[in-house]
């Protein structure tokens, strides 16, 4: 998080991705679409539990897979996405934290 970070996201972070608690960088200058590859590894890691790219300059639509049950914080809000978090809710099995502006305004919910 605030680390100055510019360009796209590169696709191999993904598959770096599979033994990560804590995946963030909120708050940098990072463009472009968020790639295909993050709909499939990091959300369904068993280890993922705080996930973020809020505040950028990302584009596009990102579609989210199934989390693990361990997800307990998503933001991807103050970008240019598209797509719909609520499909999250769907498989929690506690409290979540998920912060989109997909739809517009910031949303935040609690699931």
């Amino acid at each position: 998080s605030k680390n100055n970070l510019s360009g796209t996201i590169p696709v191999i972070i993904s598959s770096l991705m599979e033994n990560l608690g804590h995946f963030d960088l909120s708050s940098n200058n990072i463009e472009g679409k968020i790639p295909i590859s993050f709909s499939t590894t990091e959300l369904l890691s068993d280890k993922l539990q705080y996930f973020s790219l809020a505040n950028n300059q990302l584009t596009g639509e990102f579609v989210l897979p199934k989390p693990s049950p361990s997800l307990v914080y998503f933001s991807i809000e103050r970008n240019q996405l598209t797509g719909n978090i609520n499909s999250l809710c769907s498989s929690s099995s506690g409290d979540r934290v998920l912060q989109s502006d997909c739809l517009g305004d910031v949303a935040e919910i609690n699931c």
